[in-house]
């Protein structure tokens, strides 16, 4: 995919997500659906790029709370038992 150079062009890109130039004359997005992320970028090109970050650690983030992708799942078997003592 090319860099995204309008407005357009990022919401095309990006559907779920929902832009719009502020008062403050920086491009701004808000993930419409799902985890509540917002981001800001000086222009089109670089609200893309912030988006695409969110979205990577977004999908991280996922990833990394699935079942069976638990740090104690790194570990051989049993190295986290219980010691037995009460």
């Amino acid at each position: 995919m090319s860099e995204p150079l309008s407005q357009a062009d990022v919401e095309q890109a990006w559907p779920q997500w929902k832009t719009w130039e502020g008062t403050d004359q920086m491009c701004h997005a808000r993930r419409a659906g799902g985890a509540a992320l917002t981001e800001t970028g000086e222009d089109w090109p670089d609200l893309a790029d912030q988006i695409r970050r969110a979205e990577a650690m977004l999908e991280a983030s996922l990833l990394a709370h699935l079942p069976g992708n638990d740090w104690r799942s790194l570990s051989p078997p049993g190295a986290h038992a219980e010691s037995g003592r009460r």
